[in-house]
């Protein structure tokens, strides 16, 4: 029996972890996604890999883009021993999901922003030869509009109004109503659930809901977002030399289009005379892109490629 050798590429958030699988065709498997903090991002990886791998021998390349990536050069090279010990790819590649992002909606000069759970962007200048990555910094020190962001600023709005410093009644009414709580185990039981930065992620939903119900707290928090997207587009133009046909792109679930953060984030842009691009390309079918390169071109300084011995 030939054994044919699969690629496989990954797509890797804070909501969601998806796996590819390129063969005869392509088949795409899900599972929870993974929070910086909780356990080990490289155990964590295994453990679904291996379940959405079964029965798969033979990997010639995996692309593995995620939010998450590894703290330093030694815990790179312990996840790449990891993986291949686990697996036995004959090469691997490990970027961010921003390079996921931008390989599959913008083929020129732009900047593609991920907006998820985090935010990160990447941007591709000086007729594709320069690359430059901004934001994602992580939910404890950045990614500044992203969905938990949102989420963690309308649950304090919702805080503030339960003891009478301000804030949104609405937003406190609508928190314990998705919490399934009162308003004073509200705090208590967002900091005990299982997986509190997806949980609170989630919630940014209801604060773009309470914001299209005219609450000025939910608007007000929405509207800095969208100055948090137009900052990182501009910086983006800036330093890429940007000019005419430079393209702005949004990806991932927390500016779903037509709904009042895109709008938000579009009216930004306007205002300083930059439009969004469209596209209904996804980080997966970046990384699918990926699997599929004879090299990674211009993303080669993003993306951390390792070609094992044959054993």
């Amino acid at each position: 029996m030939t054994i044919v050798a699969i690629a496989v590429a990954v797509d890797g958030g804070g909501s969601t972890l998806r796996v590819a699988i390129l063969g005869a065709d392509v088949s795409i498997k899900e599972f929870p996604g993974f929070t910086p903090g909780q356990g080990s991002f490289t155990e964590y990886l295994i453990n679904y890999l291996g379940e959405a791998l079964q029965g798969h021998t033979a990997i010639s390349r995996m692309v593995v883009a995620s939010a998450a990536q590894p703290a330093n050069q030694a815990e790179r090279i312990q996840m790449q021993s990891a993986l291949h010990s686990a697996f036995g790819m004959q090469e691997l590649w490990l970027t961010s999901d921003a390079v996921s992002a931008h390989q599959a909606t913008i083929k020129g000069d732009g900047v593609v922003i991920a907006a998820g759970t985090g935010v990160a962007a990447l941007a591709v200048g000086n007729k594709r030869s320069t690359v430059h990555a901004l934001s994602g910094d992580g939910y404890l020190i950045g990614d500044e509009g992203g969905a938990f962001w949102i989420g963690q600023r309308g649950l304090n709005s919702a805080l503030r109004s339960k003891d009478g410093r301000g804030g949104s009644e609405l937003l406190l009414k609508r928190a314990c109503e998705f919490f399934n709580t009162s308003p004073e185990y509200l705090a208590d039981l967002v900091h005990q659930l299982p997986r509190p930065v997806y949980s609170i992620a989630t919630f940014a939903s209801i604060v773009a809901q309470a914001a299209e119900s005219n609450d000025a707290d939910a608007i007000a928090i929405l509207t800095q977002g969208a100055n948090e997207i137009l900052l990182i587009a501009t910086t983006a133009q800036k330093l890429c030399n940007g000019v005419d046909g430079f393209e702005i792109a949004l990806s991932g679930g927390a500016i779903p289009p037509g709904r009042i953060f895109h709008q938000l984030v579009q009216a930004a842009l306007q205002n300083k005379g930059m439009y969004l691009a469209q596209s209904c390309s996804s980080p997966l079918q970046g990384a699918i892109e990926l699997a599929q390169l004879e090299n990674p071109g211009v993303f080669a300084s993003e993306i951390h490629q390792v070609t094992f011995k044959a054993s």
